[in-house]
């Protein structure tokens, strides 16, 4: 008879012990993989969330930039180097007077205040003195500078620019204290002047009109009246001369009046061709 030895529970043999070990570790590491790409993941997108934050950041802070830092940044750059298109981007720049440097809005608000009470006389001797340079384009050979104030109607702005072969160009406009626009503009050949009535938003009105002549002392003055179309139309006023420039434009301008031939005249209404108020002198420099 042979005996057969059965066993509910047979023991694990040790093969089969290391089977199960094998697939114990493989699972450890699936879990540990799936938690990395987990980590990988979420630093992933942190480190995307941050560089959001930081180019919105910048934007905000870009944005935020005053005009003043603008022209500021952009002129010492141009100092470093110069370059066409960026005395462009300043070209276009206009910041407020009252915002600027104290220096810079007092003598701004100096001549400005010179031309609303009509003494043009000490608003020339101002521009035209080099003090008026080396405060409103401060350490600028080349460059441009454009100020306006917080007018009600008539523009109220300055323009001052030095070019490439060193000559200087200053340009201002305000409103008298009667309501009229006044523009004074001092160039290398020229010292240009008119006061305008302002109507409707535009000059419109009677004018007088003033340009003396650096190179030769050449001096006219026209007093008419513009129409609603700009032109010049009725009654015609031309004083001329001849004005003595050896002591300079600035004594020149002051003595202006004296020894002048007076014209009168009419200008004819039924004529084909168009008298512009440019022709007499009555423009500004940003038009």
């Amino acid at each position: 008879m042979i005996l057969l030895k059965v066993e509910r529970n047979p023991p694990i043999d040790e093969g089969e012990n290391l089977m199960k070990k094998p697939t114990i570790l493989i699972g450890c590491l699936s879990f540990l993989l799936l938690a990395s790409c987990g980590v990988e993941d979420t630093a992933k997108s942190n480190t995307e969330t941050t560089e959001i934050l930081t180019d919105r950041t910048a934007e905000s802070e870009k944005k935020e930039t005053t005009v003043i830092e603008q022209r500021n940044e952009l002129e010492w750059e141009q100092l470093l180097d110069y370059d066409s298109d960026r005395q462009r981007n300043l070209s276009e720049l206009q910041v407020n007077l009252n915002d600027d440097t104290e220096e810079i809005r007092m003598m701004g608000q100096t001549v400005l205040d010179y031309l609303r009470s009509g003494d043009v006389n000490s608003a020339v001797a101002t521009v035209t003195d080099a003090s008026w340079m080396s405060v409103m384009l401060p350490k600028l050979v080349i460059g441009q500078r454009n100020y306006r104030t917080d007018s009600a109607e008539i523009p109220e702005r300055i323009t001052v620019i030095s070019d490439e072969l060193g000559q200087q160009y200053t340009a201002l406009e305000c409103a008298t204290e009667d309501g009229k626009a006044i523009y004074l503009e001092i160039t290398p050949s020229e010292i240009h002047y008119f006061v305008c009535d302002w109507q409707d938003e535009k000059l419109q009105g009677t004018f007088s009109s003033e340009i003396l002549r650096m190179e030769d002392g050449a001096y006219r003055k026209y007093e008419g009246t513009i129409s609603a179309d700009g032109k010049v139309q009725g009654s015609m006023r031309v004083s001329s001369g001849t004005l003595d420039m050896s002591a300079g434009a600035l004594q020149a301008w002051q003595m202006r009046n004296t020894d002048l031939q007076v014209y009168e005249g009419e200008i004819d209404g039924d004529s084909e061709t168009a008298v512009n108020a440019e022709q007499f002198g009555v423009y500004t420099m940003w038009e």
